[in-house]
């Protein structure tokens, strides 16, 4: 009977270590000049996460996503003008595996607002 405990109680242990590793947790990096306010991400997982505002330079925290890839739905207002990237769809994308990521956001134009926001995704 003890080593069906033992048994049972490893097989816990070892799903709860899974589960850790396989969440994907997300953060933002502001690398702009000016500060983003009125964040959203949607990573194809159906529902949109709203992130804290970012003052240039800054990191914030990390959220977590059933699943992600290299790039994200992302809107935000910079300088009162909206900046959004908008993909097309994930077709031929693999999805990002479990771990820690930052989804680097730097602007090119205020001007324009499908391409004026960039993102660089770095493995933490």
């Amino acid at each position: 009977m003890r080593k069906l405990a033992f048994i049972f109680l490893l097989v816990l242990d070892f799903g709860a270590c899974t589960n850790q590793d396989d969440e994907i947790n997300i953060r933002l990096r502001n690398s702009s000049t000016v500060a983003f306010t009125d964040i959203i991400v949607n990573t194809s997982s159906g529902d949109n996460t709203v992130f804290e505002n970012l003052e240039s330079d800054q990191v914030s925290a990390y959220q977590s996503f059933e699943i992600a890839y290299r790039y994200a739905f992302i809107e935000l207002t910079a300088n009162e003008q909206t900046l959004t990237i908008q993909p097309i769809d994930y077709v031929g994308e693999t999805p990002l595996k479990g771990g820690l990521y930052t989804y680097e956001l730097d602007i090119v134009s205020l001007e324009d607002r499908y391409g004026g926001l960039v993102l660089k995704l770095i493995e933490d």
